[in-house]
C-alpha cells in the first residue's frame, strides 16, 4: 500500500464529509506549512508524509470548490458532529484558519472562493 492509499483509506475514510477531512488536514499542518502525521512518518518518512498530505490537501481543496453549495452545507452539518461543535462554529473555525486550510498548490482554486464558500455557510448556519 502506498503512503497516499494508506492516508486516504486508513485515516481520512473514517471522517464524515469534506469539511471534517479539511479540518483534520488543517490540524496536521504546522505554522511552517509542513504536514505532520506520526504514523505515516514512521512508516514512509517525513518527506513522503509531507508530500502525500499536501497532495491530498490540494485535491480536497479543489473538490470542495467544485461541489454545489447545498451539498457542502449538508456535509458541514455532518462534519460539525465529528468536530463536536455546531456547523456555524466549524465554518468560523475554518475561516479563522485560512492559512492552514489553503494548500500551497490550489490547483486553480482561489482563497477568495474558499473564503466566500465558508462565509456563506457560516451565515446560513448561524445560531
Amino acid at each position: 500500500m502506498s503512503a497516499f492509499e494508506d492516508f486516504v483509506k486508513r485515516t481520512l475514510s473514517v471522517l464524515n464529509g469534506v469539511w471534517s477531512k479539511l479540518n483534520y488536514i488543517r490540524e496536521l499542518r504546522d505554522a511552517d506549512g509542513r504536514y505532520r502525521h506520526w504514523g505515516l512518518a514512521r512508516t514512509y518518512g517525513e518527506e513522503a508524509t509531507d508530500k502525500v498530505i499536501a497532495d491530498v490537501h490540494s485535491e480536497l481543496y479543489s473538490q470542495i470548490l467544485q461541489t454545489p453549495l447545498p451539498e457542502l452545507f449538508e456535509q458541514l452539518e455532518m462534519s460539525a458532529e465529528d468536530a463536536d461543535c455546531s456547523a456555524h462554529q466549524l465554518a468560523q473555525q475554518l475561516l479563522n484558519q485560512k492559512e492552514r486550510i489553503t494548500p500551497s498548490d490550489m490547483r486553480g482554486g482561489a482563497p477568495e472562493h474558499m473564503r466566500s464558500v465558508l462565509l456563506i455557510h457560516s451565515l446560513l448556519s448561524k445560531e
